[in-house]
């Protein structure tokens, strides 16, 4: 799974970014053609941690997370530092740090905020929150988020050759 920056931010790094032709499908087979990447160095704000990570440009990876805004004010929250200290107001997502890394950053401490509550997750950049929060409203919109890169590549007339996954 692929890391993705916003075009904005992307732009505002000075790292050379790379012509590409990616196309990156998601949720219902719809495909966004991909024309930049970059590499960049992710610093940790609480360790002396970094890495470098590749990225895609797009100019929005997704909606505004969460959907709705999400009524913390009886949650009882530990004082970690988080990587979006207001996760619950719908915002800009600037970054998407894939699933080819992100597990590999968890440190294996977790912290349950209660039943029908997200889990805090410590990793090696920051505490992050991820779940579902129980809503009243129905109408709520609802994200879900997949997407592939389609490398595959026209072999003999008519045939694809898949990667191997």
């Amino acid at each position: 799974m692929s890391n993705f920056l916003i075009r904005k931010l992307a732009n505002e790094l000075a790292t050379r970014q790379s012509p590409v032709d990616i196309a990156v499908a998601g949720i219902g087979e719809s495909v966004k053609r991909i024309k930049h990447n970059l590499a960049t160095k992710i610093v940790s704000r609480n360790s002396n941690f970094s890495t470098i990570l590749d990225f895609l440009g797009m100019k929005k990876p997704t909606s505004h997370l969460p959907t709705s805004l999400i009524d913390t004010t009886a949650w009882k929250m530990p004082k970690v530092p988080l990587a979006d200290p207001q996760f619950n107001v719908p915002a800009t997502i600037y970054m998407i740090i894939g699933g080819e890394c992100y597990h590999e950053f968890h440190t294996g401490v977790r912290h349950s905020l209660g039943n029908g509550l997200p889990i805090l997750v410590d990793t090696l950049l920051f505490w992050t929150a991820s779940g579902k929060v129980d809503s009243s409203s129905t109408t709520a919109l609802q994200a879900c988020f997949l997407s592939t890169v389609d490398q595959t590549r026209e072999t003999i007339p008519g045939t694809r050759e898949r990667p191997s996954i």
